[in-house]
């Protein structure tokens, strides 16, 4: 399970997605995405 959250804190998204699956784009931001107990930050251009 993946949860994507922006900068505020607020859950933008949550996906149940296969190794090698790929996220769908997302609107220009700084997003935290969380899998498992591992977050990482991404920026979307």
């Amino acid at each position: 399970t993946v949860h994507i959250y922006n900068v505020h804190g607020a859950m933008v998204k949550t996906l149940f997605l296969s190794a090698g699956d790929h996220v769908e784009p997302l609107p220009s931001g700084v997003y935290l995405v969380r899998v498992g107990e591992r977050v990482t930050k991404i920026v979307v251009k």
